[in-house]
């Protein structure tokens, strides 16, 4: 808030106010770009690392619980009382401000449809995730459990209600393109991921801290890095590195956390494995080194979830240049990356041998690798610079929301 003569607080009035309990980069550039269009933006996430020294005069952050990605009871708490703080967030500014929410948490299209209600505010939703969909296909809950049909239901009127959808996929669109009503006039849109070209950037092992500290800087190093929940073949990839354990030239390097990341724990210390390396979640300072020390990045993603959701960590290891190994069925939109620059491929989910085969193929041609990163890299100039998709996301929230107040 600016100060007014007599020491009186001038109320800070946005254009937009943005719902994220997991605001990355993608957030930041869209807001660094709606700042540059002169428009005010609030937002509310539980990230406590989000946009640290923005002009306190265009940009409102407020920090509200941050998402915990233990198990889904914990996760579930943690997205109920968010979106409960979003609610009475939003109420507390002027009627009719348009909104923008994203689908973490996935109540967040509901909360925005009270508001549209209550507090005539238009609003926007951009999904990461399908939910239900997902939970259903993990197994969590089942398509016929009336609580699973009243949320379709719910998400049905509330993108029936938006002014604009985005995605971040065609598939994924497709997908949700059945779930909106046909009578709806509402703008379905994909928006590419998308990732910081100069934080996550290629990086000589020998000139990279995190490599040199950890001893990576000789090797092949086949990483993963990420929440290691339910969702995600861990099993597969420390199977293949049991099996790659004479390799003294490949080094497998798990981070982050989730219940298989206490599966692997529990096997390492049963069964020590020198090619492993194993650590919890780092500062977000570490991460682009960590990302930049592997040759060969893993991403995993369940069967049937191929038009449900995409690893958002992929765009950042491309953009390091590390060549993806996806262990997933046909079908999801890594495919058609794959097929156009020629930097990653699949191996199908649960067959450790293939994937121990692939690695061990990789490994022994380390100039084709060296080339195939170069491709990678070239993918994600091409396809997920940050600024540039938050300039196209900014446009269309111009034309189809922020110019539409009230609508």
């Amino acid at each position: 808030m600016s100060t007014l003569p007599g020491g009186r607080k001038r109320r800070f009035i946005p254009d937009l106010i943005i719902l994220n309990q997991s605001a990355g980069q993608m957030v930041a550039d869209l807001i660094l770009e709606l700042v540059q269009r002169n428009r005010k933006v609030a937002i509310l996430t539980g990230d406590r690392t989000f946009l640290p020294g923005i002009d306190p005069k265009m940009v409102n952050v407020l920090y509200g619980i941050p998402y915990r990605r233990g198990n889904f009871p914990l996760r579930l708490s943690t997205w109920l009382l968010f979106s409960l703080h979003a609610f009475f967030y939003v109420l507390r500014f002027p009627l009719r401000i348009p909104v923008m929410t994203y689908s973490n948490p996935p109540f967040l299209p509901w909360i925005a449809l009270l508001l549209r209600w209550m507090h005539r505010s238009p609003f926007a939703v951009l999904i990461w995730d399908i939910y239900p969909d997902v939970i259903v296909q993990m197994g969590i809950v089942s398509a016929s459990n009336p609580l699973t049909r009243l949320w379709k239901w719910a998400n049905r009127l509330a993108y029936s209600r938006s002014s604009v959808i985005f995605t971040i996929g065609h598939r994924m669109a497709d997908r949700l393109a059945r779930q909106i009503p046909r009578d709806s006039s509402v703008s379905l849109h994909v928006v590419q991921l998308s990732t910081d070209l100069e934080m996550f950037r290629p990086l000589a092992k020998n000139e990279n801290r995190f490599a040199i500290a950890h001893g990576l800087v000789e090797k092949c190093v086949i990483a993963y890095s990420g929440n290691m929940g339910i969702g995600h073949d861990l099993e597969s990839m420390i199977e293949a590195a049991y099996r790659l354990s004479d390799r003294t030239d490949i080094q497998f390097l798990f981070i982050g956390g989730g219940h298989k990341w206490e599966m692997i724990s529990g096997r390492l210390k049963q069964q020590p494995a020198p090619n492993v390396t194993l650590l919890p979640w780092l500062e977000v300072s570490e991460t682009p080194y960590s990302f930049a020390s592997a040759d060969i990045f893993l991403v995993s993603l369940e069967s049937g979830m191929e038009d449900l959701a995409i690893p958002s960590k992929t765009v950042s290891a491309l953009a390091v240049g590390a060549y993806i190994v996806a262990i997933m069925n046909a079908g999801s939109e890594l495919d058609e990356w794959f097929n156009k620059f020629h930097c990653g491929e699949r191996v199908p989910p649960k067959s450790p041998e293939v994937l121990e085969q692939t690695i061990k193929r990789l490994a022994d041609d380390r100039i084709d690798l060296a080339e195939a990163g170069k491709r990678a890299r070239k993918a994600a100039e091409e396809l997920f610079d940050s600024r540039l998709r938050a300039t196209e996301l900014a446009g269309i929230l111009d034309c189809n929301l922020l110019n539409k107040i009230g609508n």
